[in-house]
């Protein structure tokens, strides 16, 4: 469906990068982690993400730091896993609580939406994954959360399903480009409830507003500070309109849905038994 050069751009973060800088995409500021020099030069918060999963194994999804200290005393704790400093991304920290990251995904063919959907990532857990989403009702929001990352869908012609992570900051409004997942995304399911009986290959949508959620992982998202409350989760994306999507859940197949209960169930008992002790 695609080119391997497309796929080869948007797994490397340093071409990824490039692309949006020639394309005046904006993004957040990165600094260079593996040069002592470069951290001298970091203006603080920033945020830390790993560019690997399987040789970053260790580090957080995403974590914040505030301070020249944390952050000497983060690599210290890398370094002693044996974690490579390259694959560590460091950006500036974009202001403002989970209420200011969005996403915007859906079905494409040659760089053209087929069904397409915009989304406040309002609750997370951990930082970085989302666990309640809410369909956007603000349609200038929208509009501007499209033409950002528009160059780069005309650019590459992409074909398939395609996610993007953006970040508004709380105190200018601008909008930053944070990551791009030329992929089925965790919380893509919530189409299927535009796309009724239809497909993504020949789609009939509905005008249904989407929240997508998982329970389980929502019940320890009470402890992430940048989570805003549900009531202002429903006062940003308001109207009554809204469907809810429960993900991994089917009455055909009960298994993945009872599985994950297991998982977070496991976690939160982990967790208190950690406290006590």
């Amino acid at each position: 469906e695609n080119d391997y050069s497309v796929y080869e751009v948007f797994s490397d973060k340093n071409k990824a990068k490039e692309l949006c800088q020639k394309l005046g995409v904006n993004v957040p500021v990165e600094y260079d982690l593996s040069n002592v020099e470069d951290l001298k030069g970091i203006l603080y918060p920033v945020v830390i993400k790993p560019s690997e999963k399987m040789t970053t194994l260790g580090v957080g999804k995403c974590i914040c730091l505030d301070s020249v200290g944390n952050l000497i005393r983060f690599l210290e704790e890398t370094d002693s896993l044996g974690i490579d400093r390259g694959k560590l991304i460091c950006q500036q920290f974009v202001v403002g609580d989970n209420r200011w990251e969005y996403g915007y995904g859906g079905f494409f063919q040659n760089g053209n939406p087929t069904v397409d959907i915009c989304f406040h990532q309002f609750r997370q857990q951990p930082q970085g994954l989302s666990c309640y989403v809410r369909e956007m009702s603000n349609d200038n929001l929208k509009h501007r959360i499209i033409e950002l990352v528009r160059p780069i869908l005309d650019t590459t012609k992409i074909n398939g399903f395609v996610e993007f992570d953006i970040k508004q900051d709380e105190k200018s409004g601008t909008l930053y480009l944070l990551d791009v997942n030329p992929r089925p995304w965790k919380s893509c399911d919530m189409l299927a409830l535009k796309l009724g009986k239809s497909t993504v290959f020949s789609p009939k949508t509905n005008n249904r507003r989407v929240v997508w959620r998982q329970p389980y992982l929502e019940l320890l998202s009470r402890m992430n500070v940048h989570n805003p409350s549900y009531k202002e989760c429903k006062r940003i994306a308001c109207g009554r309109d809204y469907s809810q999507c429960l993900a991994l859940f089917s009455w055909h197949d009960m298994k993945p849905y009872v599985k994950r209960f297991n998982v977070v169930v496991d976690e939160i008992f982990n967790k208190i038994i950690g406290k006590l002790k």
